[in-house]
């Protein structure tokens, strides 16, 4: 009864409000995502196989078909920090679909060619080495205001700062954006950055909040509880993800 509930409220939200955007969009007004984001918090939704710690201290990333990737504990700290400071910059707003709720892992492409491609390895197995060997070489790129329509002059500034940039050597997160000369029409509309020179995003990440989520933080002395996983096929809530088609999936994800 208490699923059904919210997903009623959820869709309340959305036919209430949308006829702001057009109808094909899978853009939300700032009061949609608001409320919205409460409803998911609250609803206990969680993504798959999320990141969890193991008894001896270390962490793994379970995938398909039982497969894995060991995480260290140094690679979580960083994700923790990343993202507690987007939200006390206010880059961010939340921790999940219609915001902020996937990363890309990126690493140097002439470290990548040298020691990984070509390895023999499983991909998997290239990852839990290159995080172990070389964390500190690595940065993320988030991409926040996912579904933050462009119409609703409250979303303005959120679009603005929607790539941050994470460092795994202990810099502080940046912003950064698409470059004119070399990004696509949608890309410099939606403001989407791609990676920084010199690097190749090599994975990707999902974050999603939740009130049982795994991790916490505190920006701005608040809790917020979240899940991350290496497995992205879950990203969207089942509770407030109405599951519309995308209008340009292939260039915001």
């Amino acid at each position: 009864m208490r699923k059904l509930m919210l997903l009623v409220s959820m869709l309340l939200i959305i036919v209430s409000s949308h006829a702001l955007a057009d109808e094909n969009s899978w853009y939300y007004s700032r009061d949609e995502v608001d409320k919205l984001y409460e409803i998911h918090y609250n609803s206990g939704d969680r993504i798959d196989n999320y990141i969890h710690e193991l008894k001896d201290g270390k962490y793994v990333a379970e995938l398909q078909y039982g497969k894995r990737i060991m995480v260290p504990a140094e690679f979580i700290q960083h994700i923790l920090w990343h993202l507690e400071s987007a939200l006390e910059k206010g880059w961010v707003n939340y921790i999940f679909w219609p915001d902020l709720h996937h990363g890309h892992l990126f690493v140097p492409v002439a470290l990548w060619n040298a020691k990984y491609s070509g390895s023999g390895e499983s991909f998997e197995d290239q990852i839990t080495r290159l995080l172990r060997e070389n964390i500190d070489k690595l940065g993320i790129l988030y991409h926040a205001a996912e579904h933050f329509g462009h119409y609703d002059p409250a979303n303005t500034e959120a679009v603005k700062t929607r790539n941050v940039v994470g460092w795994f050597d202990g810099r502080p997160i940046e912003l950064t954006y698409p470059d004119p000369k070399e990004a696509k029409s949608a890309h410099i509309e939606a403001n989407t950055a791609g990676d920084p020179k010199g690097y190749d995003r090599r994975w990707f990440i999902s974050i999603s909040a939740s009130k049982y989520g795994y991790f916490s933080i505190y920006p701005n002395g608040r809790e917020v509880k979240f899940d991350i996983s290496f497995d992205e096929r879950d990203i969207y809530s089942s509770t407030t993800y109405p599951r519309k088609q995308p209008k340009y999936s292939d260039d915001y994800l």
